[in-house]
Parts: C-alpha cells; sequence; structure tokens
C-alpha cells in the first residue's frame, strides 16, 4: 500500500471521528435557526420557525391575540376564533435578535374583554396555556428547551398593584364624595341662617311701637249752670 493511500485512510479516519463528534453535540444556538420546511402537520412545532402552540383555558373565546410590547413583531391574523379548551398555533413575524427577549401580548376576548399577558419569551416558546384561577389569568408555558414555567407570579404582583391603585382611588373619590357633601350642607347652613338673619331684619324694620294717647276728660257741669237751669224752669 502506497503512502498515499495511507494519509488518504488516515484522513478519512480523522474526519470521520470529527464529524462524529459535531454531530452529536446539541447546540444552543440550533433553536435560533429559521426552518423554512413547509408544516406538514399542524401539531409539529418546528425550531425556529416563529410558531408555538397556543391553549385557550382561559374560560372564554378569543377571537384576537397582538403584541402590545414590540410593534415590529405581530402575530398572524386568527382565521377563527380559538374556542374554550381548544388548541391551535401561532405564528408571528419580526425579527428578534435576543431568543430570550420578553413579550407583552394582549388577548381580545369575544366579549371585548381584554387581558394582557406579560414575560413571554415569544422565541422560545414551544407551548402556550392561557390559564384562570379565580379571577387571575395567567400562562404556562413550555420552551423548545422543554423547560417549563409559568406567569402566575408575576401576573398576580400586577393584579395585587392594581387592586392597591383601585382602592386607592375608591378611597380618593369616597373622600371628595364627603367633603363634597360636607361642603355643601355648610353652605346650606350658611344660607338658611342668612335668610332668617334677613327675615327678622326686615320684621324689624317693619315693626313700629303703639303711641299711647292720653284720654281726653269729659266737661265738669258747674253747681251755678245748673241752679241757673233749675230757675228757668221754675218761672
Amino acid at each position: 500500500m502506497s503512502k498515499k493511500n495511507i494519509v488518504s485512510i488516515i484522513l478519512l479516519g480523522i474526519l470521520f471521528v470529527v464529524t462524529s463528534a459535531f454531530s452529536s453535540v446539541v447546540t444552543y444556538n440550533k433553536i435560533n435557526v429559521e426552518n423554512t420546511s413547509p408544516v406538514e402537520n399542524k401539531n409539529t412545532i418546528y425550531l425556529g420557525n416563529n410558531t408555538f402552540e397556543i391553549v385557550n383555558n382561559s374560560g372564554k373565546s378569543i377571537k384576537d391575540i397582538d403584541v402590545v410590547s414590540d410593534k415590529a413583531v405581530v402575530f398572524d391574523d386568527l382565521q377563527a376564533s380559538i374556542n374554550k379548551k381548544e388548541t391551535a398555533n401561532l405564528h408571528f413575524e419580526g425579527e428578534i435578535k435576543d431568543i430570550n427577549q420578553l413579550f407583552d401580548i394582549k388577548v381580545t376576548f369575544d366579549d371585548d374583554s381584554e387581558k394582557q399577558l406579560v414575560n413571554l419569551p415569544l422565541k422560545m416558546l414551544k407551548s402556550a396555556t392561557i390559564q384562570k384561577e379565580d379571577d387571575l389569568i395567567y400562562v404556562d408555558y413550555v420552551l423548545l428547551t422543554d423547560k417549563k414555567a409559568n406567569t402566575k407570579d408575576t401576573e398576580l404582583a400586577i393584579k395585587e398593584e392594581e387592586d392597591r391603585i383601585a382602592a386607592e382611588e375608591a378611597a380618593r373619590l369616597e373622600a371628595e364624595r364627603i367633603a363634597a357633601e360636607q361642603a355643601a350642607a355648610q353652605q346650606a347652613a350658611a344660607q338658611q341662617a342668612a335668610a332668617q338673619q334677613a327675615a327678622w331684619q326686615a320684621q324689624q324694620a317693619t315693626y313700629s311701637q303703639p303711641v299711647y294717647q292720653q284720654p281726653v276728660a269729659e266737661p265738669v257741669q258747674s253747681v251755678n249752670e245748673g241752679c241757673l237751669g233749675g230757675a228757668l224752669f221754675n218761672d
């Protein structure tokens, strides 16, 4: 066997070993590689194709989903509502340089109510389940690395803050209402007192003290006048 053939065999062996070693390594960057292959099965999630599965356990049908934290990233329009307990695939467009970037999305329900869901790593999502617990809505999700996480604590903190602000606003409005009622009562009392004072002053102005008149004495008949009269009558 010639030296040339021996060298070729050695190089082929080295190449095989190196190729085998690299083929057994799964790199994290592979997740960020766009896959242009057509989706043959709607339940298949391809790495890096900006598609993830969504499950609606919110208790309401969903008619629209929008990205609100980054206008450069948009979801495809929903072809139909995502009904209760229904599963669908969501696809979004837009360049995301950081695969761990977190996004806030707005979900619009069929009754036109809205809910903003926060801190979702869209590029890394394999599936996302919208959950409802009492009056709290949050997301359970699975990453492309199969790691599971949720936004429950974050949504709970946001709700507590919203409730605190709402309580403070209600207390402020109640204090303003009470102050307005007190001011109105004071103004009414002042107006009533002023009206009473004006009426009293008017009464005093029109009241006159009666004048005391000395009684007139009747004329006294003298004795002489009586005798004269008698004399005249005797004649």
